[in-house]
């Protein structure tokens, strides 16, 4: 089975190294692999890569920048979601999931959870919960995502690479 491609909105420069640093501290801490901070838009797209990469870039051309909020950690059980930020679902965040799902074929989550992780792994309950206690349950961090970027999960979170990126260039209808 061929390697799928990630559709990634990405914070800009200030915010990406602020999650960075934060997702590197606690990576340290815990043992968890570090990766770049991003907000997921589709995950694991697996037709070929040329038209994945055509297909973006035409969704590029038509969506406008993104504004995101993050309030709120949360954690889960799945590994990818171990600890995170809530994003809060948007008419523009849910709009971009749903162009980004029509353009590249693929149905629309009907369950889609936009956030930002903060740590990949498998940590107990009272790690998780020790951790929020620490850094805070309650963020309000807002920031306009002008990029998204397709990324190829090759080998470990800290081997991933992102080949393409793409400016946001379309006009808000607002």
């Amino acid at each position: 089975m061929p390697t799928p491609l990630y559709l990634w909105l990405m914070p800009p420069a200030p915010t990406q190294q602020r999650f960075a640093a934060l997702i590197d501290r606690l990576s340290r801490r815990v043992g968890t692999p570090c990766f770049i901070p991003h907000v997921t838009l589709i995950g694991s797209l697996f037709s070929p890569e040329s038209e994945v990469v055509r297909c973006v870039e035409q969704l590029a051309s038509t969506l406008a920048p993104i504004p995101v909020r993050l309030a709120g950690l949360g954690w889960s059980d799945q590994y990818y979601r171990c600890l995170f930020m809530r994003a809060e679902p948007s008419a523009e965040l849910l709009a971009a999931h749903r162009e980004a799902s029509d353009r590249l074929g693929v149905p629309p989550e009907a369950d889609f959870f936009p956030h930002l992780s903060l740590i990949y792994g498998n940590l107990a309950e009272n790690e998780k919960t020790q951790i929020v206690q620490e850094i805070g349950a309650s963020f309000d961090v807002s920031f306009t995502a002008a990029q998204i970027c397709l990324c190829r999960p090759v080998g470990s979170p800290e081997q991933w690479r992102l080949p393409y990126v793409f400016a946001l260039t379309g006009r808000s209808d607002r």
